[in-house]
Order: structure tokens, then C-alpha cells, then sequence
């Protein structure tokens, strides 16, 4: 829903930075007027702004016996006031011209057009894609793999099966609380990814797991007890007191069973 209402705002301004664009645009029809109104062509009557008909007349050119002396009448036009050329020759009125009487203006709004439309084309894209991968055909998000949550763990605990409860209690056997409490919140949070709870990701806060299970209460509560002596040992060094991390891990079979019925709409 988030990605969608990005889209939404994303395609919002793009169309208002489009429409904004070619409001300030000049009308090429007044364009091309004021391109031929510089310049006295034969078949154009600049002070209506309409077409002359042309009046064709008796070619005049002499014949002399030498058949291979013709001579070529050249026109001279009138002299034509300098004006602030573009760089492609155009008239430089207003920067949007180039050559006698072309208006660029058309092939801009036509390309600001196709850069519109490629930005929306590909935000769809992109937005199907998303939702693709994460659908498994019927409808419903497809679950994801143990590895990918393992991947987005805060930390590499180098552990390639995913036995984080294992590890916990062996640590917690030979009497390192440190690691023991590192690997069950390693092991809560692959759980609740799992589950669809809270969606792990690196570069996330444990303040942002937090908030996501807030709604229930039990869950949360939970959460809370094992992510501060967590934080107290990863981040400060020190091992869990005996008692709360015993807390923790006695109370461990019950998170797991909240989870179970609050999947099937129960709390």
C-alpha cells in the first residue's frame, strides 16, 4: 500500500511538472508567424498574414547563337535585420526555433510526452513486479524462505541452518549468556519475520520491530524482555543477569504458541 501511494505522488508530479512545462510553452502557430513576417517571400502577405497567389510570367531569357552561353537571372532579396540566431540558425525569438518557419515546439511536447510516459511505465513496472514476488499465484504473499530472513539479520552469526534456539541453548548450557541471548533474538526475530509480523530487513531498528507488533500486547511484551538484554550485551558488552535471561527462555514455548493462534485470528 506504502509503494502504491508512492506511485500515486511520483506520477502526480510528473504531470503537474508536465503541465506546468507546456503552459509556458509558445503557441507554435504564433510562432511560425512571427518567423515569417522577418523574412519577404513572394507568396506570403505579411501585413494579413495570409497566402499571395503567384503570378507566373514569360520566361524573358535571351537566346543568342552560342548555345552554350545562358544567362541566369538572380533574384536579390531584400536586406534582412540581423537577429539573435540559435545555434541551429533558427530566428532566436524565443529559443524554441530553428530554420526559416520550423517550430520546435511540437518535437519538445512530443518528446516531454514519451519521457512521461516511459516514468510511469516504468514505476507500473516495477510496482507489478514488486507484488508479483511476493504473491505465490493465488493470492495470498508468498512466504519467505528461512535463508532470505537469515540474510537480513542486523549481524552474521555464520549459523547456515537457521537453528538459532539451538545455538541459544547450548550457549546457554555452557554458561555464555552473551551469545545465548544474541542467538534467541536472532531466533525471535527470524520467527516473527517468518510469521509475517514484522518485515526484517537490514538497516532497520529494533525500536522499529518494536512498533510493528505494538498492537498486540502479549507479542510485544515479549519482544521487549529479550530485545533489552540484547542490546545490553551486543551493543554494551555485558551478559544478562541468570535470572532474566531464565525469564526469557521459560517463556519462549508461549511466544511461539501466541503466534500459532494469532495466525488463525485468535490472541
Amino acid at each position: 500500500m506504502n509503494r502504491f501511494a508512492i506511485i500515486l505522488v511520483v506520477c502526480g508530479s510528473l504531470l503537474l511538472t508536465a503541465n506546468a512545462a507546456i503552459a509556458s510553452l509558445p503557441w507554435p502557430v504564433d510562432d511560425l508567424s512571427r518567423a515569417l513576417q522577418k523574412h519577404d517571400y513572394p507568396w506570403y502577405d505579411s501585413d494579413t498574414d495570409q497566402l499571395k497567389p503567384l503570378e507566373s510570367k514569360p520566361e524573358s531569357t535571351p537566346f543568342t547563337s552560342d548555345r552554350n552561353r545562358v544567362e541566369i537571372g538572380i533574384q536579390k532579396r531584400k536586406p534582412t535585420t540581423p537577429t539573435n540566431q540559435g545555434a541551429g540558425g533558427g530566428t532566436g525569438s524565443t529559443g524554441l526555433t530553428m530554420f526559416d518557419g520550423f517550430s520546435l515546439t511540437p518535437l519538445f511536447i512530443g518528446l516531454l510526452a514519451l519521457v512521461i510516459v516511459a516514468a510511469l511505465l516504468f514505476l507500473i513496472y516495477n510496482f507489478l513486479g514488486i507484488e508479483s514476488a511476493e504473491d505465490d499465484g493465488s493470492g495470498a504473499k508468498r512466504k519467505k524462505l528461512l535463508s532470505e530472513s537469515i540474510e537480513q539479520l542486523p549481524f552474521d552469526l555464520q549459523v547456515t541452518d537457521g537453528d538459532f534456539r539451538g545455538m541459544a541453548q547450548q550457549a546457554y548450557q555452557a554458561g555464555d549468556l552473551r551469545r545465548a541471548i544474541i542467538f534467541l533474538y536472532s531466533h525471535v526475530l527470524v520467527t516473527l519475520d517468518q510469521s509475517a509480523r514484522i518485515e526484517l530487513r537490514k538497516g532497520k531498528t529494533n525500536r522499529q520491530y518494536l512498533k510493528e507488533v505494538w498492537d498486540d500486547p502479549k507479542l510485544s511484551s515479549y519482544f521487549k524482555s529479550v530485545m533489552l538484554p540484547f542490546e545490553s550485551a551486543f551493543f554494551g558488552d555485558h551478559d544478562p543477569l541468570p535470572d532474566q535471561f531464565e525469564k526469557c527462555w521459560s517463556n519462549l514455548d508461549q511466544f511461539h504458541t501466541h503466534l500459532t493462534v494469532s495466525a488463525g485470528g485468535g490472541r
